[in-house]
């Protein structure tokens, strides 16, 4: 299964949040912040791939947002759409100018919605994978193999040295870079089982961005993946409550194991159909999930 895009939706209206998440949900993997202080640092830690920023905020304004966030170069990159209830040429070109790439007007058509974000992360993709097509090589005149050019004047023998020069410094990088990536990532796995006990301290007052539980794994059709959006959620519906939110994704991992073990199938929202390898797998995930769950709840019972 792909990994989902990101969106983070900024704004500081709750029923207009759940209305977007709603309706987005099912295309990508949804974040959200109702505020822009939050949209900067929930910005640094999650790096979303396109977002959705409300103009008419307190504190800190959609325009204000975007300024910082086209200034800082960990994040000018990331595409801002913004959302407004105002239609006159002033904010748009205001908008524009700060480095939006397009706007989105209030009350939202969702159709619209949901085909401007398509687009967009659309061409987000063709251009990373445009960045990752590999040079081609031009022949060589001699009539020999293709070898990389190395200028219009090179003779074709030092072209085709300095050819196996290259070839013999990536097969060395390549070696490095397996060697390497093993002890990253069993650095990386050994640094997620630590994260599975929280930290008494962890900063209160920059909590849930300062967790140290590990990241939850992206599923398509899964609105709440964050650490911020699911303390949220819980603040919202439980009034800070966890044991409900387990409850809710225990019941839901012992239903798909329960269709797993008498091997059948299932259907997520999104339409995707699960069964047999994939069953399994996105009951892998929902372990993980429980794990991060269990691992925010007790942070937040160290807070208290």
């Amino acid at each position: 299964m792909k990994t989902a895009n990101k969106i983070l939706i900024v704004d500081d209206d709750r029923d207009i949040l759940d209305y977007l998440i709603d309706i987005l949900q099912d295309e990508v993997s949804v974040s959200f912040a109702p505020s822009g202080i939050k949209a900067l640092e929930l910005t640094k830690t999650h790096r979303p791939d396109l977002i959705l920023l409300d103009v008419d905020m307190p504190e800190m304004d959609g325009f204000e947002v975007c300024r910082r966030l086209k200034k800082n170069t960990d994040t000018q990159h990331i595409p801002v759409i913004f959302l407004t209830g105002m239609s006159n040429e002033k904010d748009v070109t205001e908008g524009l100018q700060l480095g939006a790439v397009d706007y989105i007007t209030k009350p939202f058509d969702s159709k619209i919605v949901i085909a401007k974000v398509n687009n967009h992360l659309s061409q987000i993709t063709a251009m990373r994978a445009s960045q990752k097509t590999p040079p081609v090589p031009e022949p060589d005149p001699s009539g020999g193999q293709s070898v990389l050019s190395g200028g219009p004047h090179q003779p074709a023998a030092a072209a085709q040295g300095k050819s196996r020069g290259l070839l013999i410094m990536a097969a060395a990088l390549v070696v490095l870079l397996l060697i390497g990536g093993g002890a990253f990532l069993n650095f990386r796995n050994n640094a997620e089982v630590i994260s599975e006990t929280p930290s008494t301290e962890t900063a209160g007052s920059n909590w849930p961005f300062s967790s140290k539980c590990k990241e939850a794994p992206i599923v398509s059709w899964w609105g709440t993946t964050t650490h911020f959006s699911m303390v949220d959620y819980v603040d919202r519906k439980h009034n800070g409550n966890w044991a409900p939110y387990l409850d809710k994704w225990i019941n839901q991992l012992n239903k798909m194991q329960s269709i797993y073990d008498r091997e059948g199938t299932a259907k997520a929202s999104d339409g995707t159909v699960l069964s047999q390898d994939k069953l399994l797998t996105h009951i892998e995930k929902l372990n993980d999930r429980i794990s991060v769950i269990k691992c925010l709840a007790a942070e937040s019972r160290t807070l208290k």
